[in-house]
């Protein structure tokens, strides 16, 4: 589970294009790829149509899974201080317990990073 802070900006937008390529080796090796952001449904099916993401993105308007990962806190960025979404993976095993947590995100090459653990 992969979350992220917007819809349609260039990280984000990097990030979930290289799961969607490596998506189907991701499957292969047993891995289920769902992506959680503050945004709403409509901006999520924006995203996903015009990326053809694969894989489901939950809307967490009211940031409940959000503040249950603990995924939310004090960014900066350019100099500017704010509280927001903190780019972090949870890998997920079959029994539902946290096996791997990625915070330095590679937008990139996140896929790898991933099957790499």
């Amino acid at each position: 589970m992969f979350f992220y802070p917007e819809d349609d900006t260039e990280t984000c937008t990097i990030e979930a294009c290289n799961l969607r390529d490596e998506f189907q080796y991701l499957s292969d090796n047993n891995y289920q790829v769902i992506g959680v952001s503050p945004d709403g449904v409509d901006s999520h099916e924006r995203f996903a149509s015009k990326y053809s993401l694969p894989y489901p993105l939950i809307a967490d308007t009211d940031k409940n899974i959000i503040k249950a990962y603990d995924v939310w806190g004090t960014k900066q960025l350019f100099g500017r201080i704010y509280d927001g979404l903190l780019r972090t993976t949870f890998v997920i095993g079959f029994e539902g317990n946290i096996k791997s947590v990625i915070t330095d995100v590679k937008a990139a090459d996140h896929a790898r990073q991933i099957t790499s653990l």
